[in-house]
C-alpha cells in the first residue's frame, strides 16, 4: 500500500499525523511522497495507532508526545502516564519569565513540562519538580532529551519541601466530577488523579495555599484553575495573606504581602 491510499482510508482519524510521526517526517513530506510504498512494519504500527484513535484515545497518548511551549514532551513511560500538556498552561511560563526568579518549584509536575520549560527559558534558575506520584523516570527522560538539569522530588504538595523559593507554580487537579460542561468521556484516557479534585475542584489548590502560607514557602504563587473558580481562589488566597496580582486566561498570580 502506498502513502496516498493509506491516508485516504484514515484521514478522519489523524492518519497524516500518525504516519508522519512513525516515518519521522513532517506532514508536507507525505504530500510530496504520495506514491511511496509503506513498509509492512510501519503499516502495522500505523493501523494499530488508528485503531486506538477510533476508540477515542487522544492523539498525544497514541503518539506518546505533545508539544508544549515549542518543545516535545513524552507523556507515558511504561505504566506511568501523566496529564497531557495543555496550551492554556503555557501562560504560566510567560508569567514566571516576567518575574525572573532565581529559584522555582513546580508542584504536581506530571510530565515535567512546566519545570523543564522554565529551566530552559531561565537557565540560571534552580528548579525543583515535585509530585506525589512516582513520575521521576518520565520527568528525567524529558529533561535528558531536552538538556535540562532539574531536581525531582516525591512529595504530597509541600509536605517534603522545606526550602524557600522565589516562585511556586502549580497546575494541580481542579476539575469537579459534577461539572456538566466537561467532556468526562474524553478525559477518561488520562489519570483521574491528575484531573479531579473535591470541593468544586478546589481541594488541592486550597491545601497548597495552606501549606505555602504555613511554611512561608514563596514570594509568588502562580496557579492554574478554571476561570469559574477564580473568584473563590482569590477570596481564599486573600484570607491567607496573598495579594492578587493578575489573571491571564486560566492562570492566577499572587504574591505574599
Amino acid at each position: 500500500m502506498n502513502v496516498r491510499s493509506w491516508l485516504k482510508q484514515n484521514k478522519a482519524f489523524d492518519g497524516a499525523a500518525i504516519l508522519a510521526d512513525l516515518l519521522s517526517v513532517d506532514q508536507t513530506w507525505l504530500v510530496t511522497h504520495e506514491d511511496d510504498g509503506i513498509s509492512p512494519e510501519i503499516l502495522h504500527e500505523a493501523d494499530l495507532a488508528v485503531s486506538e484513535r477510533k476508540n477515542g484515545t487522544p492523539l498525544a497518548i497514541v503518539l506518546n508526545h505533545r508539544d508544549f511551549y515549542g518543545r516535545r514532551f513524552i507523556v507515558k513511560d511504561g505504566q506511568i502516564q501523566s496529564l497531557i500538556p495543555r496550551p492554556e498552561t503555557e501562560d504560566i511560563i510567560d508569567l514566571v519569565k516576567e518575574l525572573k526568579p532565581a529559584t522555582i518549584a513546580d508542584i504536581g509536575t506530571g510530565s515535567g513540562c512546566i519545570a523543564i520549560t522554565l529551566k530552559l527559558e531561565l537557565p540560571e534558575a534552580k528548579v525543583l519538580a515535585v509530585d506525589k506520584y512516582d513520575y521521576a523516570a518520565l520527568v528525567n527522560k524529558n529533561a535528558e532529551a531536552l538538556g535540562a538539569e532539574i531536581e525531582f522530588r516525591n512529595s504530597d504538595l509541600l509536605s517534603e519541601v522545606n526550602e524557600r523559593f522565589d516562585v511556586v507554580v502549580a497546575n494541580l487537579p481542579y476539575v469537579d466530577r459534577e461539572w456538566s460542561w466537561v467532556d468526562h468521556e474524553a478525559l477518561s484516557h488520562e489519570p483521574d488523579a491528575a484531573l479531579y479534585a473535591d470541593k468544586n475542584g478546589l481541594e488541592l489548590i486550597e491545601k497548597l495555599i495552606d501549606q505555602a502560607t504555613a511554611k512561608k514557602t514563596c514570594k509568588y504563587l502562580i496557579l492554574e484553575a478554571d476561570p469559574c473558580q477564580h473568584e473563590a481562589i482569590k477570596e481564599y488566597a486573600s484570607e491567607n495573606g496573598l495579594e492578587f496580582v493578575k489573571a491571564q486566561n486560566f492562570i492566577l498570580e499572587f504574591k505574599y504581602i
